[in-house]
């Protein structure tokens, strides 16, 4: 059976990166540099192949962005349960969002009803009991 995107990207912060059991804690100023230079770099991966219109490095380069994001989760000290847990709190919170236009240049988005409820209750509950 295979492994979830979650452990798999667990597994590569712990057996290749190193990263151990993390307390729950904020990013370091460290981290939190690394991290953005990390989504930086992917994205302009992602332009680069967007304007040669390579598909597969542009698969590349959003897989890569999501590993990165999903490996800041490990550096946080959350467990893989927390983040599925976190992870469904906010998708379920997305789900209630309708299809709209924020401005962004496409009306491929979502945009927040009225009576949107953020995840972040359910987050603190999940992190914190």
């Amino acid at each position: 059976m295979s492994k979830d995107i979650i452990d798999q990207i667990f597994d590569f912060n712990e057996q290749v990166i190193g990263t151990g059991q993390v307390e729950l804690n904020p990013l370091t100023d460290l981290q939190h540099n690394w991290t953005q230079g990390f989504v930086k770099e992917e994205l302009d991966e992602l332009d680069q192949a967007f304007k040669k219109q390579d598909i597969v490095a542009m698969v590349d380069a959003v897989g890569d962005l999501i590993y990165g994001a999903m490996g800041t989760f490990k550096k946080m000290g959350l467990s893989r349960d927390q983040v599925r847990l976190c992870f469904t709190a906010i998708h379920e919170a997305n789900m209630t969002k309708k299809r709209g236009n924020k401005g962004r240049g496409s009306d491929e988005d979502a945009v927040k009803p009225a009576d949107f409820v953020p995840p972040e209750v359910v987050i603190s509950n999940i992190l914190f009991g």
